[in-house]
């Protein structure tokens, strides 16, 4: 399949999965009626359940991504190791814990019932159902993009470990007297041919109906590293390219949308294109974002996800399941308790699933934990071995080799820009 055919088809699939997610979601909120909304109990349970299907979909856009990454890289004939598998984090775990998160339609949804107070029930009903269902696409359309592009980045470093370990090999050889000076060098510099030195976004002007914004017009022109995000904003159909010193795919496929961008947009619409520069702002919760000519600057600290960080936010939602599961059952067995209105058996069973998916999945990451000590002593015990110091130390040295290559090729780049913005 060609590389345009792949990053076409990546877009529609992510678009479906928001389309699909949102859905599901949907018809748990939708179902609500307005004193559900004003009750915590009723919407902390939403929320923890929405959580799971959540979960679910942001593990199937990591895969997607990862798939769609390792396509990408084989594509450009890069290196790609046999048996990588992805683990996706919650974009948002260095900040706050999912169920908060999908609280926030229910929030949305009070906000504008309660500026609508001079209107009939039914109508400031359907005006905070549409605000909640907004706030929803937005939540889930930012989730999901963030998983995906973890997803894709793990397809990158994946290929990278595997170039610096093949280029410590013939490194290898050629030290250890197995192969000629000679051919162990042709080795290498084929090694550093196809290694990914970083990624470009790649333009999908079919899949909006008004075409890409400026903001992804002007990003998809940057070089962009392994290991830096992808640059958040709402609704971006962008997808990103991998490229090695040989091949810029992404280059050749934004070429076409973005001579036919510009000659559509022609005149001062066309010259304000070309005059927009973007700037490095930082959201607390989802990380770096898209933003142009803009001066404020960005005090958010923003953690990068992590297993640690998922099983912290997943002990913190546990502790507010367990509470209001015991509310629950107290109100069950007392109707007249009037804090948990609103919340009967069906709530108190899916509160129920939530706290057994959220117990499996902390026993999963003590376990993960347990494993990769394991490993951290056995690699402890093998580099007091004088091969294994070695190679240690050649992948180093291919580390250090990509990434000053990446450097070069990024300063190549910003030259580039520099000179056609000043020619235009």
């Amino acid at each position: 399949m060609a590389i345009g055919e792949l990053a076409e088809r990546e877009a529609s699939n992510i678009d479906s999965l928001v389309l699909r997610l949102v859905r599901a979601l949907w018809r748990r909120w939708n179902a609500g009626t307005p004193e559900q909304y004003w009750s915590d109990a009723w919407v902390q349970t939403m929320a923890s359940a929405s959580a799971t299907d959540i979960e679910d979909a942001l593990a199937s856009a990591g895969r997607t991504g990862f798939a769609f990454g390792r396509q990408m890289v084989k594509q450009v004939s890069a290196p790609f190791p046999t048996g990588a598998t992805p683990r996706v984090n919650y974009p948002r775990a260095g900040a706050v814990a999912i169920d908060e998160v999908y609280s926030r339609p229910a929030a949305q949804f009070r906000y504008a019932f309660s500026q609508a107070a001079d209107r009939e029930v039914a109508e400031r009903e359907r005006l905070g159902k549409r605000a909640a269902l907004l706030r929803l696409e937005k939540l889930v359309d930012a989730d999901v993009q963030r998983a995906v592009d973890q997803g894709e980045q793990l397809a990158y470093e994946a290929s990278q470990l595997e170039s610096d370990r093949l280029w410590a090999e013939a490194e290898a050889a050629e030290s250890d007297g197995i192969e000629s000076p000679a051919r162990a060098r042709s080795r290498t510099a084929d090694v550093e041919r196809k290694t990914i030195l970083g990624f470009r976004r790649v333009l999908h002007p079919e899949l909006s109906r008004s075409g890409p914004c400026g903001l992804c017009i002007v990003a998809s022109t940057g070089f962009y590293t392994i290991g830096e995000l992808k640059r958040l904003h709402l609704l971006c159909k962008c997808t990103t390219a991998p490229l090695t010193d040989t091949f810029d795919p992404g280059l050749q496929l934004n070429k076409a949308d973005l001579k036919a961008l510009y000659e559509a947009a022609g005149g001062t619409q066309g010259r304000t294109l070309r005059d927009l520069h973007l700037r490095d702002v930082t959201h607390g919760e989802l990380g770096p974002l898209l933003t142009i000519n803009d001066d404020r600057t960005s005090q958010a600290v923003w953690r990068d996800p992590s297993d640690a960080l998922d099983a912290q936010r997943w002990s913190e939602e546990a502790a507010r399941v367990d509470a209001l599961t015991e509310s629950i059952r107290a109100a069950l067995r007392d109707p007249d308790r009037q804090e948990v209105t609103y919340v009967g058996a069906g709530e108190l069973n899916q509160l129920e699933k939530r706290a057994r998916r959220l117990e499996k999945q902390m026993d999963a990451y003590a376990q993960r934990r347990s494993d990769a000590r394991a490993a951290e002593r056995r690699a402890e015990r093998e580099a007091r071995n004088t091969p294994a110091q070695a190679a240690a130390r050649r992948a180093r040295r291919a580390k250090k080799a990509r990434e000053r290559r990446a450097a070069e090729r990024a300063t190549r780049e910003a030259k580039t820009a520099e000179e056609a913005l000043n020619a235009a």
